[in-house]
């Protein structure tokens, strides 16, 4: 893994935590201060951190969330400056002992501005969801 593959992956944690976390500082410092959010299959876009930072309010009414990043793909451009990526993910969002799982594919643009990689535009494509009852911990 290159450095910059590295610093991108960083991007993708702190977008995970900062969501299942509800933490917006986080989530924020995931996205460029203009980045934009697509979610094209509930008509919702977002732009700039004010706007990004509403998905929160959709996390919130979950019990709890758990992304999961699976697969990770990145374009870097021969600039070493902006790249691209197709992230795979599963997201978990328990609410009252169910859980909905959501096979997710990001599609994503980056940039590195004052040494910083965060999120430029990030389309979410929810590709399909299922739904299953929760257990008590084996544990």
């Amino acid at each position: 893994m290159t450095s910059i593959e590295s610093a991108l992956q960083d991007v993708l944690t702190r977008n995970a935590t900062g969501t299942d976390r509800l933490n917006r500082e986080l989530l924020l410092s995931a996205f460029h201060p203009e980045g934009r959010l697509i979610i094209p299959s509930m008509d919702f876009v977002a732009e700039g951190h004010a706007q990004v930072g509403d998905l929160l309010e959709l996390q919130s009414q979950f019990d709890k969330t758990f992304h999961f990043i699976g697969n990770t793909r990145f374009d870097i451009a021969d600039s070493g400056d902006t790249a691209t990526g197709e992230i795979y993910v599963l997201a978990h969002h328990l609410k009252d002992g169910q859980v909905r799982v959501s096979a997710i594919r990001y599609e994503d643009s980056y940039s590195r501005q004052n040494g910083e990689w965060r999120i430029d535009e990030r389309t979410i494509n929810i590709e399909w969801n299922h739904a299953h009852d929760t257990i008590d911990s084996v544990l």
